[in-house]
């Protein structure tokens, strides 16, 4: 790639303008109706609506208190630092949703996520987190319309390659269109922008090298010719502009082409789900670094997670997903993150059930650097070990007992560490559901 190539940024905003003016043009186009139409997603959000079990005229809403991670920590910086800090952790927030729907041809959805993160002696770590997201619907009867927006300020992890919690703000805008052509087939134009503004930590410079304003288009097919298994065909194409590097060498564009399988699997209130669930959303994604003394990366991409419950009271699951990861490091653009894991769970009663999971996270850093160099050997690899007994002590209130036990090797990067955590999570309420989007399955 040559910087000649780079599309200028009139490119860009003729890209956005031209899907803008498709999704409100497809609007527009007569299918409006009473009820909640005939397209899928449109009967997703009667499903979510119903489901919330607050209710004032037309007006619902759902809530869940949660205490998460309540226990000790043997290192909170899983060894980043040069001696272990181990303490004392909880995260205890709420997650609400509200849904008001007019004559069904518009509801207005609204989500509030707060959360307090408290160390028992690490005072510095602790912090206020904040999820608030707002959507509009817009149901036709073979045509819906979401517009969406998100603004997060949360104190978390970086990555896996930086073990230093550090503030993050985060604002997303979502325009989506779906049109269902027949009771098969349907297709969907999305377009997303997500701006990101880090705090830097420990002169890393976290902020010069991450600090960015991410833009999609996807254009997706659908095709469900059996109740509970969904097809679909994903292009997507991407650019990152990174707002506090004055050189810009990290600007870049992706480009993803993905087929996927989703399996809707058949519930019943209060009993286990049966069959199969999940996604498998796999293909090829390829990052283009503007810089042309930099390797471009291109090769196997996406995310899949399922899970079996074929044999009564058992369910086995599993996890893999790849693709490319901007680098907190400097002279480093991305990374090649590859995720796998498995797990089982086993129902022993309605009220009491054992889980197990294995999973392993690999950081491969010789896909990125100078063409001129030899590529950088650095690469690390993260084991964690997780064992959970759940027990529901009534409908809306349930308790899990955990013990997470996790290591990573040493690379010419990042020190060896991890850590061992013990403790419990809390539930109380119902889970208000989500809205549906089209899935990043390479989110960076």
């Amino acid at each position: 790639m040559k910087t000649g190539d780079w599309p200028p940024m009139k490119t860009h905003r003729t890209v956005l303008r031209a899907c803008l003016s498709i999704l409100v043009v497809t609007f527009l186009l007569p299918g409006l109706s009473l009820g909640w139409g005939n397209t899928w997603m449109g009967l997703n959000l009667e499903q979510a609506y119903s489901a919330l079990r607050w209710r004032t005229g037309l007006l619902r809403g759902s809530g869940v208190f949660n205490l998460n991670n309540a226990g000790y920590s043997s290192d909170i910086y899983y060894g980043s630092t040069s001696e272990p800090v181990p303490d004392g952790t909880v995260a205890a927030g709420l997650n609400l949703r509200a849904m008001l729907p007019l004559e069904k041809k518009i509801v207005f959805d609204v989500s509030a996520s707060p959360q307090y993160l408290f160390y028992l002696h690490t005072e510095a770590e602790r912090a206020w987190n904040g999820i608030f997201g707002g959507n509009v619907h817009f149901v036709g009867d073979r045509l819906y319309f979401l517009a969406s927006g998100e603004y997060r300020n949360t104190r978390e992890r970086v990555a896996a390659e930086l073990d230093v919690n550090v503030r993050r703000e985060q604002i997303g805008l979502i325009g989506l269109t779906l049109w269902q052509v027949s009771k098969d087939v349907s297709f969907a134009l999305q377009a997303r922008r997500s701006s990101f503004d880090y705090n830097d930590s420990g002169g890393i410079g976290i902020r010069e090298n991450l600090n960015r304003v991410e833009m999609f288009v996807n254009l997706r097919a659908y095709l469900q010719q059996v109740p509970r298994t969904r097809f679909s065909l994903d292009a997507e194409y991407g650019t990152y502009a990174f707002t506090a590097d004055p050189t810009a060498l990290r600007d870049s564009r992706s480009y993803s082409l993905y087929g996927g399988i989703e399996f809707i699997p058949r519930t019943e209130a209060g009993a286990e789900v049966r069959g199969i669930s999940g996604t498998i959303l796999l293909g090829y994604g390829r990052i283009d670094i503007r810089d042309p003394a930099q390797r471009d990366y291109g090769g196997l991409a996406g995310s899949s997670r399922l899970s079996v419950n074929l044999i009564r009271h058992l369910s086995v699951r599993g996890f893999y997903s790849r693709s490319a990861q901007f680098s907190v490091f400097s002279g480093i653009a991305f990374y090649l993150q590859t995720s796998y894991g498995a797990g089982l769970t086993r129902f022993l009663s309605r009220r009491l059930d054992l889980s197990y999971d294995v999973s392993f996270n690999s950081s491969d850093y010789s896909v990125s650097g100078a063409e001129s160099d030899p590529p950088p050997e650095a690469s690390n690899l993260y084991t964690a070990h997780s064992f959970r007994i759940g027990i529901q002590l009534k409908r809306n209130l349930s308790v899990t007992l955990l013990a997470n036990l996790s290591t990573r090797s040493s690379s010419a990067l990042i020190p060896a560490g991890g850590r061992n955590f013990f403790g419990f999570s809390l539930s109380y309420g119902s889970s208000p559901g989500t809205t549906a989007f089209i899935s990043d399955p390479i989110a960076r």
